[in-house]
């Protein structure tokens, strides 16, 4: 399946809002929606332009770690899914990311996200369990993500 990653159009929103729903409970699904007006969102279509996933990216300056660039949400539509469409929005991240001058690449999740632990793990990203990391940096790090309910940081050096 050949895809391409483009920034997101006005016109993606539906799609994306679908896409939400079908994959978040109702706390992300919130925070997802909110993000979509704080964030740079590309999407992933096939070429017959069927939206196939989007990722919610920013960049941000954590002291003592210096400039991030952050996945907030990811997310694939399940027809989709283990056919590389989250590696290609890694991927077009990770290049925003490094356009932007940021050092590290990072994303956050739920311990028992297999799904999303498996993609960042096989895209060269380490893990870092919040519980077993308590201190300052990492208390910046999940401030800096929103990630308040989530058990595991994952961070790549770009």
């Amino acid at each position: 399946m050949r895809l391409s990653v483009r920034e997101a159009r006005r016109e993606d929103l539906r799609d994306i809002l679908e896409i939400i729903n079908r994959s978040f409970n109702e706390w992300d699904k919130h925070w997802a929606v909110q993000g979509l007006n704080h964030t740079k969102v590309f999407i992933a279509e096939t070429e017959e332009r069927n939206l196939a996933g989007f990722v919610e990216t920013y960049v941000t300056r954590v002291e003592k770690v210096g400039k991030i660039g952050v996945i907030y949400y990811i997310a694939v539509k399940p027809e989709y899914r283990h056919k590389g469409v989250g590696r290609s929005l890694v991927f077009k991240a990770e290049e925003y990311f490094r356009l932007r001058k940021a050092i590290f690449s990072t994303a956050s999740t739920k311990y028992d996200n297999l799904a999303s632990r498996l993609l960042f793990k096989s895209m060269g990203y380490k893990e870092l369990l919040v519980t077993h990391n308590p201190g300052p940096v990492v208390e910046r790090l999940i401030k800096a993500l929103y990630a308040y309910e989530d058990d595991i940081i994952f961070y790549k050096r770009l």
